[in-house]
């Protein structure tokens, strides 16, 4: 999923707040496989905290695994998200969340 203007970030994200559910769901589908890229970017990681606050516990199980999955060479990609200060920002929102799920 390509997000790559100001004005595009805030449409998806007003889908994802008060859109309808199929509607939704496939920008969440486009999202599968893209997190990491997408957490790089200024305006696509605001889409992504955006979908974190309402995912369900599935959605954000994915999502972790996705940030955590150990590369072929061995490390995961958190410490290059920690340094990014877009990716940093979904990195928090995630952890924050998965917080509230294991307490």
């Amino acid at each position: 999923m390509r997000v790559l203007t100001q004005l595009v970030q805030y449409v998806v994200q007003a889908v994802l707040e008060k859109g309808p559910p199929a509607d939704k769901s496939r920008i969440i589908g486009k999202v599968h496989g893209q997190v990491l890229s997408m957490a790089r970017h200024k305006f696509a990681s605001n889409v992504l905290e955006k979908y974190i606050v309402p995912a369900d516990d599935n959605e954000r199980h994915w999502l972790s695994n996705e940030v955590l999955r150990l590369e072929p060479d061995g490390p995961s990609e958190v410490r290059a998200m920690l340094v990014n200060p877009s990716a940093n920002y979904v990195l928090q929102r995630s952890e924050e969340h998965t917080s509230e799920l294991q307490s």
